[in-house]
């Protein structure tokens, strides 16, 4: 595991298949892997007029974490996306922005708007992919706004072949003003056309934001998706998915006996039908519940159900299935993902995730926000698709988001045995309040 900057400079352990990340001259980057299979991702997310984001880009890797104070902008980000996501798949209003985890909003809400500052009357939004790009502009007025918002600009194009596959602009005649023709034109491309993967990978976006009563099996989920929901509905039935799938997969079998390294009290984890468990009668159950075996209880007595269970284990148990599960989006975010983790436990998990991502039979890029420093001393940061964040406002309040970068300075405080987590809590690489 990587205990301290140090461990940036060496080569560090390769995890599975793939061997290394480079950067083609569209700025993607491209996982080498054993069998020399491509895998694209989105390498680059652009955000203007959004909320607390002016103007952002950001360069993404594979696992994407995201540190910053409180109200920085880290939520602001995933849920930009959240609406370029909404744009690509052709409507963006309250519906469509509730089932990718976006806190709907009025247009006062979502335009940015700083003081002594000129901005632009439209919400931008830019995804580049393998030779592939997707820009979107939308508009809304700020007062009696409509239920969709409008689509001013929008061009979808691969940049091999520099020309625009789709382009539309104010005063194009033949568009719907709230109807997305990017979406409409994925049904003429090939399977194989890298704009048509990177609207699918846009359009999968969510954001995930597990609760611990809807882990437990004891509430709805509010945001039902399947095979999981946003706050976590619909786990047991994914995790009898992820479990049957393991004895044929080699990466997926990997992720369900890893759980045993971080909860090692468990010494069996499936779902059950929620009457073949001890209950009380007043606890509301889903039809299905997790069910873990305590290895140092009774035998009969040892059986817990999700309700008995700490909310670490479910935690991890959610975040292995949406990671091993093949129908879980390719690109998606996890909000505050260090949901009721100890320090410890959270510093092996993202240890264990970074190789998790990397290893997937199905190529996945994650978003992730986070408050818990160990966090931080868990990521193979030694490997170029995993990267970190630092999110901060300026002083007139504008987000800003900065990939973490090794200075001589830090370099000379980790060869002291400083730690990630030790910097950050200490404010050397920013992110923090300046309280």
């Amino acid at each position: 595991m990587t205990s301290g900057l140090t461990d940036l400079k060496k080569g560090g352990k390769s995890c599975g298949r793939h061997i290394f990340c480079y950067n083609d001259s569209s700025g993607m980057c491209l996982i080498v892997s054993l069998n020399s299979i491509f895998m694209p991702y989105i390498s680059k997310i652009k955000i203007q007029s959004f909320k607390s984001l002016e103007s952002v880009d950001v360069d993404l890797g594979a696992l994407n974490v995201f540190i910053g104070a409180n109200g920085s902008g880290k939520s602001n980000f995933l849920e930009g996306v959240g609406v370029l996501s909404s744009a690509a798949d052709g409507r963006v209003n309250d519906q469509t922005l509730l089932m990718r985890g976006v806190r709907p909003g009025v247009p006062r809400l979502y335009k940015s708007s700083f003081k002594d500052t000129k901005l632009p009357p439209h919400i931008s939004f830019a995804a580049h992919g393998y030779s592939a790009n997707y820009s979107v502009s939308l508009h809304n007025p700020l007062t009696s706004p409509e239920p969709n918002w409008s689509f001013k600009h929008e061009k979808l194009e691969i940049t091999s072949d520099k020309e625009p596959i789709f382009g539309r602009w104010p005063g194009s005649r033949g568009f719907a003003k709230d109807v997305g023709f990017a979406a409409k034109k994925m049904v003429e491309l090939s399977k194989e056309n890298l704009a048509k993967l990177l609207i699918e990978q846009l359009q999968g976006y969510r954001i995930y934001t597990p609760t611990t009563s809807v882990l437990r099996g004891v509430s709805q989920d509010s945001q039902p998706a399947r095979p999981l929901g946003l706050s976590g509905g619909g786990l047991p039935e994914a995790l009898k998915n992820v479990i049957r799938l393991a004895y044929r997969d080699e990466a997926i079998g990997k992720i369900t006996k890893d759980f045993f390294s971080l909860i090692p009290w468990a010494e069996k984890y499936n779902a059950s039908h929620g009457s073949n468990l001890p209950l009380s009668p007043s606890a509301a159950t889903s039809h299905w519940i997790i069910e873990l075996q305590d290895r140092f209880m009774a035998i009969k007595r040892n059986r817990l159900s999700g309700y008995d269970a700490s909310e670490g284990a479910l935690y991890v148990l959610f975040l292995a299935a949406l990671i091993a599960h093949p129908g879980t989006p390719s690109f998606c975010a996890i909000d505050n993902a260090d949901h009721g983790l100890n320090p410890r436990l959270a510093k092996m998990l993202f240890d264990y995730l970074s190789c998790w991502i990397l290893d997937s039979p199905r190529p996945k890029q994650i978003l992730i926000t986070t408050h818990n420093p160990l966090v931080l001393d868990g990521l193979r940061l030694q490997d170029d698709r995993i990267r970190l964040f630092i999110v901060d406002r300026t002083n007139k309040g504008k987000t800003t988001i900065n990939r973490f970068a090794i200075t001589p300075e830090l370099e000379n405080m980790a060869a002291q045995g400083w730690s990630l987590s030790r910097l950050w809590t200490m404010g050397h690489i920013g992110g923090m309040p300046d309280v």
